[in-house]
């Protein structure tokens, strides 16, 4: 089941994630993070997005889940509304940051897919 995304920190001010599970391990080695726009915040945006549509959507739109959701989050945390997930994705799931494209066009994602599937 589907749940909101809590974040929080703990005692020596590392991330504490709870509501989404680290199944795709790719931008960050040393895991979630929040509030800016690395790799830690890149890593949680595509865990969330996975779990609520394919792979392959969810890494077509996390970058820009990124920057619009995760890197506004405060550094103490907070929480992210599973209903504001699905909110977002409905809101973008048409249009995908493509790197392959020179000039990073914005295009159609053909196929929305079941979550948790390449």
């Amino acid at each position: 089941m589907l749940s909101d995304v809590i974040l929080t920190r703990g005692k020596d001010g590392e991330a504490v994630v709870s509501g989404v599970e680290h199944a795709i391990v790719y931008h960050s080695p040393t895991g979630f993070e929040w509030g800016y726009g690395g790799s830690g915040p890149a890593e949680l945006a595509l865990n969330i997005l996975a779990q609520h549509m394919s792979k392959k959507a969810a890494w077509d739109l996390h970058q820009v889940f990124k920057w619009q959701v995760i890197a506004k989050q405060p550094y103490e945390g907070g929480i992210i509304p599973r209903t504001f997930i699905e909110e977002w994705i409905t809101q973008n799931r048409i249009v995908s940051y493509n790197e392959d494209d020179p000039d990073n066009v914005i295009t159609e994602i053909e196929d929305f897919g079941t979550p948790g599937e390449p």
